[in-house]
């Protein structure tokens, strides 16, 4: 049954923080021409690549790690997750570690730490917003149904300093949500797997004060909460999604994810009505399915890139639901996420890369 708690305002205004050739086919006369997608085919050695509408690769940062995510920032710089586990508790190919890397390349800063996995999100501050694992304490896992024993771990949302390491905000979501609420997954040893993460700033429609969005596939639940308070305003999901991904805030006040679902079912990215839990916009098609990762984002002409993750495609559809552009990473390796950056959106290094 779908759960909404609501503490929404009628206004919206713009804290933890204080913001191998693969190939492409599009339709010009649909799409947002001027931009280039970012992502990285997941491999034991990966590179984060950009890519304009033809599918050419116009640069590249090689890394030499296990590749999970990363996302632009307006210098052209870029901040990547490396190295970072799907589960607590499973061997490592080496520490997973957050990096800032300039447009050639060069390490900016490093935070490393055992824990980390799936998503990291830049704030306004310069600070970037994370997802660790820890354990739940007795008591709590004692609060659990089905019941658990031994090791049995939850989310830290934590706010990290580059310059310093330091944690400088922290939500642990063992301590602020109602445990008896939820049914956990009979067969894992997590209780949320968090899988993403954004900031949301002061003047939300949520709450109006500086939050987070999360997404806990486990759950199959997003919700917001706020940062200083660490008290959950709204939440939605169980019922309506299953093991979603990439919960995003829209322009109108609507959130955007990728809904994984059952095999049988199919995927879908559905837009949201926080107010009432309808679905105002979805997509959805025949063979289009990942039973894991994934994302969508809403573009500036109002198509929305989708990145069916298990696959490795990445595709862009109108609001009828019109393919514009479609690219498929190298040997179809699996993608985590893809994100769309419009020419005016960075400063970038090399504007040659539009040529």
């Amino acid at each position: 049954m779908n759960r909404m708690i609501f503490a929404i305002t009628l206004a919206f205004a713009i804290g933890c923080g204080g913001e191998g050739g693969g190939g492409s086919d599009s339709s010009p006369e649909v799409s947002n021409a001027e931009g280039l997608t970012l992502y990285t085919p997941m491999t034991q050695e990966g590179s984060f690549l950009l890519v304009n509408r033809e599918g050419e690769t116009v640069h590249e940062w090689t890394t030499g790690k296990r590749t999970g995510m990363g996302r632009l920032l307006a210098d052209g710089s870029i901040v990547v997750l490396l190295d970072a586990l799907a589960k607590p508790g499973t061997p490592s190919l080496g520490t997973p570690l957050i990096a800032g890397l300039d447009w050639d390349g060069n390490t900016l800063w490093e935070y490393k730490n055992d824990q980390l996995h799936h998503d990291v999100c830049p704030l306004p501050n310069g600070n970037v917003l994370a997802i660790l694992w820890e354990q739940m304490t007795p008591a709590n896992r004692a609060r659990v149904t089905p019941a658990k024993s031994g090791a049995y771990y939850s989310d830290v949302i934590v706010e990290i300093d580059p310059a310093s390491g330091a944690i400088a905000w922290e939500w642990h979501a063992q301590d602020e949500m109602v445990i008896e609420n939820y049914t956990a997954s009979a067969t894992s040893n997590e209780f949320t797997h968090a899988n993403g993460v954004e900031y949301l700033p002061e003047g939300n429609p949520f709450n109006g004060v500086p939050s987070i969005l999360v997404s806990f596939r486990h759950l199959d639940t997003i919700l917001v909460a706020e940062c200083d308070s660490g008290e959950i305003t709204w939440e939605y999901g169980p019922g309506d999604l299953k093991g979603q991904h990439n919960p995003t805030l829209l322009e109108n006040g609507n959130i955007l994810v990728f809904d994984n679902r059952l095999a049988g079912t199919g995927s879908r990215v559905a837009e949201i009505f926080p107010e009432t839990g309808e679905i105002v916009w979805e997509y959805e098609a025949e063979d289009f399915y990942s039973g894991h990762i994934s994302g969508a984002q809403r573009l500036l002409d109002g198509n929305t890139l989708i990145c069916e993750g298990a696959t490795g495609r990445i595709f862009e559809v109108t609001e009828s639901g019109e393919i514009a552009w479609e690219h498929f990473s190298p040997d179809s390796a699996q993608v985590f996420r893809a994100y769309r950056y419009d020419a005016e959106e960075i400063d970038w290094p090399d504007p040659s890369i539009f040529e």
